[in-house]
């Protein structure tokens, strides 16, 4: 079983450099396409899909909820290695692929048969084409969105994608039960004001069930591993779900590379069930 590291410097303490707080090196002469497959594929590794600061604040009583703006998101990656939510991770992503001299942009969307948009994902411009990077679905490879349909990936890290009316449509299915996701991607509309629109999503019905105990994703070198409330799981390479004999706390601070001193914080405010 590995174990993560995490620098807890303040290299993420604004005003900072993203590529001093999240460390990427790819050779210059690595074409454009491997270059974003690498650094998506370490995002996936390296940061959480988890709402951790979310039932914090929600437990302390604030009204606004933290990782709305991507500089708040990465002073707190770096000193407790927690990630966010969809909008929060998105916009930090974003932050990261200027600092590589990507094109990008953000599109809205909505998850299931959500009425309104109610997600945020990353569509990335290369020569090649254009690439879907999501921080939710963290399928390690780029989704090519031109032409399809397309799959990428295999078993708990599968996405699909393949053109709509109105965009495309994303399928993933979650690593423990294996119910299929789809996001629909609407990149004709305007973007809100994506502090409002965080805070929107957080009250939505998508994510009231992120209200009661922690969720928290992370890919591995074997495979996703999840902690929900106090149980933690990996999903191996043909998709075979397997507990975890550590405690939650201590998959969250050995395999997620978490601080000790965030997860007291949650085990004090009781988000483990």
């Amino acid at each position: 079983m590995n174990t993560v590291g995490h620098d807890r410097s303040t290299s993420c303490q604004p005003p900072f450099e993203v590529s001093a707080c999240f460390p990427f090196a790819v050779p210059e002469h690595v074409d454009p396409h491997h270059r974003l497959e690498a650094l998506y594929r370490t995002w996936c590794r390296r940061v959480s899909f988890d709402n951790a600061m979310r039932v914090l604040a929600l437990r302390a009583g604030l009204d606004d909820l933290p990782g709305s703006e991507p500089d708040d998101f990465w002073a707190a990656w770096a000193m407790t290695g927690c990630g966010g939510m969809c909008v929060a991770t998105a916009r930090a992503l974003g932050v990261l692929l200027t600092a590589h001299g990507f094109t990008w942009r953000h599109a809205l969307a909505r998850i299931d048969d959500a009425r309104e948009p109610d997600h945020l994902s990353t569509i990335v411009t290369l020569p090649t084409g254009r690439f879907l990077l999501d921080t939710v679905a963290l399928g390690e490879v780029p989704v090519l969105l031109d032409t399809g349909p397309h799959r990428v990936g295999h078993s708990a890290l599968e996405v699909r994608s393949r053109p709509t009316a109105d965009g495309w449509e994303i399928q993933w299915s979650t690593p423990v039960n294996r119910a299929v996701q789809r996001c629909h991607v609407l990149p004709a509309l305007p973007l809100p004001d994506l502090v409002g629109f965080y805070r929107s999503t957080q009250e939505s019905e998508t994510f009231q069930r992120f209200n009661a105990m922690l969720y928290a994703r992370r890919n591995t070198d074997d495979g996703p591993v999840v902690v929900i409330g106090g149980f933690a799981v990996r999903v191996d390479g043909d998709g075979t779900v397997e507990p975890i004999e550590q405690s939650a706390p201590d998959v969250l601070i050995t395999l997620f590379g978490w601080s000790e001193r965030i997860v007291t914080r949650l085990e004090q405010a009781g988000v483990f069930g």
